[in-house]
């Protein structure tokens, strides 16, 4: 509070009432409603409900330790994850886009009916 918000002291007779209706208040707390009460409790009953149920992290974190072991770990699971990008990307590219990836591709330049003509011609 800066200088002139400052209240002025209280005298003495002025603090005993002050003190006194204080004292007052105190022994007479109100006592919530019954209605408050019921609200009170069927809102503890619903949250009490949801917080038996596992969160996701957790059914998640139980289906990994399920099916981890299967893949041999994060380092397997990121190997089957690759590979399966891989094996989108080629079944999404056209079959004659795929011959770019031999090294018989420059020399070839037919479609795959015919995968032995991929291999190095000699002589």
């Amino acid at each position: 509070m800066t200088g002139s918000d400052q209240m002025p002291p209280l005298s003495p007779r002025e603090d005993l009432e002050l003190e006194a209706g204080f004292s007052a208040l105190r022994r007479t707390a109100p006592r919530p409603s019954d209605a408050l009460y019921a609200r009170v409790l069927a809102d503890a009953a619903m949250v009490q409900g949801q917080a038996r149920q596992p969160g996701l992290g957790a059914r998640l974190a139980a289906a990994w330790r399920t099916i981890g072991p299967a893949f041999g770990g994060w380092q397997g699971a990121g190997a089957v994850a690759a590979s399966a990008v891989l094996g989108i990307m080629v079944g999404y590219s056209a079959a004659d886009e795929a011959t770019l990836w031999y090294a018989g591709a420059a020399v070839y330049e037919g479609g795959l009916d015919d995968p032995l003509a991929l291999l190095p011609v000699e002589g």
